[in-house]
């Protein structure tokens, strides 16, 4: 089959300036569930601290803030399976919060996993202020998501983690068993790239 854009990434993409505090704070929440609060609050510096664990309200807030947290993040060592499950985690309530309503439309016509897929885009702009999305399909149930100019890739926490929140997504569709991976092979600094598949 033809690779066919679900999303076609934007003209003129721009580095992300701002993230969500809700992303962060879904972090956070996984870190603390898993007791490792304590050991994340001695990595973060201090000067980004308050604006990490004080900010209740959903708020922008400067990449440089979600640079800071995201590094604190590394510090911890987690192995790759503890940062897919956290993405899982995470992703799991961002698509309360906002993938969610927009699928409760689409069951009644038959959901699958290209649904949630086709609202990348969307889900980015509601994370974090510049960067682009593409996704493509590549099989029945194969797809590539390409993201760009995201400097929070070049932190294995967040890079890794996102896979999780992928995956997901496309069960949130019906997909059982899905694999998401990094495959773009280096240079995370602004760009991954991820290729996922389903049964």
């Amino acid at each position: 089959m033809d690779a066919e854009f679900i999303v076609a990434m934007p003209k003129g993409v721009t580095p992300v300036t701002t993230v969500r505090s809700t992303l962060l704070h879904s972090s956070r929440s996984a870190l603390t569930k898993r007791g490792l609060l304590e050991r994340y609050q001695l990595q973060i510096e201090p000067k980004y601290k308050a604006a990490v664990m004080e900010t209740l309200a959903p708020e922008w807030l400067p990449l440089e803030v979600g640079l800071a947290h995201y590094r604190a993040c590394d510090a911890l060592g987690l192995s790759q399976a503890e940062l897919e499950e956290i993405g899982a985690e995470v992703g799991a309530h961002l698509q309360g919060t906002f993938i969610g309503t927009l699928l409760r439309g689409a069951r009644s016509v038959g959901l699958t996993p290209w649904v949630p897929l086709a609202q990348f885009q969307r889900l980015k702009e509601r994370l974090m202020q510049g960067g682009g999305v593409a996704v493509c399909k590549v099989g029945p149930k194969d797809a590539t998501i390409d993201l760009r100019q995201i400097e929070l890739f070049k932190h294995d926490y967040f890079r890794i983690a996102y896979c999780g929140v992928i995956a997901s997504a496309i069960k949130l569709g019906a997909g059982k068993s899905v694999r998401v991976q990094v495959v773009n092979g280096g240079g995370y600094d602004q760009r991954c790239v991820y290729k996922c598949s389903w049964v």
